[in-house]
């Protein structure tokens, strides 16, 4: 029985990443909203991430080294995937609300990570909703100011090591 109202898009994005190549070569698959009738036979082919839409108001990366988070508000996107619009974007170094500092490290210790990539939609109330943790997730394309402190956390812990 087909539903009664049309449900609203939701972000997916394959698992498995990269599943698209070109000429030998990985392609950046990106983050698509779907509805309901396009998922069908053809999603068999990796495990997929299907989420509720946010509306967001803007995205953030906190990437965790050891005991240091770094949160960025990334702010200019147009669609549901900022990675398509790196020259629109504007970034802010933005405080951790202290249930997200919990909720973060209780999913690396959980893990057994040191390091997290973690996305966060933020919506209009300032409310933060998490996305996904790349456990290698890329952080350097950042501006040098917010990118100074989390090359010198990586390197202390790689120096030194997680505290005793």
């Amino acid at each position: 029985m087909a539903p009664s109202s049309t449900p609203s898009p939701a972000p997916a994005r394959p698992a498995s990443w990269p599943c698209a190549r070109a000429a030998g070569r990985a392609l950046t698959v990106w983050i698509e909203d779907v509805t309901l009738c396009q998922i069908d036979h053809h999603l068999r082919h990796t495990a997929h991430l299907f989420q509720q839409r946010v509306r967001k108001s803007a995205d953030i990366r906190l990437t965790a080294v050891g005991d240091h988070l770094t949160a960025v508000r990334i702010d200019g996107s147009p669609g549901v995937d900022w990675r398509r619009h790196y020259d629109l974007l504007t970034y802010t170094a933005v405080p951790v609300p202290p249930a997200i500092v919990k909720g973060v490290r209780s999913y690396l210790d959980a893990f057994g990570l040191t390091f997290g990539a973690f996305d966060f939609g933020l919506d209009r109330e300032g409310v933060w909703h998490w996305y996904e943790c790349n456990p290698n997730g890329q952080w350097a394309w950042f501006p040098g100011h917010i990118t100074a402190p989390l090359t010198h956390a990586i390197a202390d812990h790689l120096q030194h090591g997680a505290p005793a």
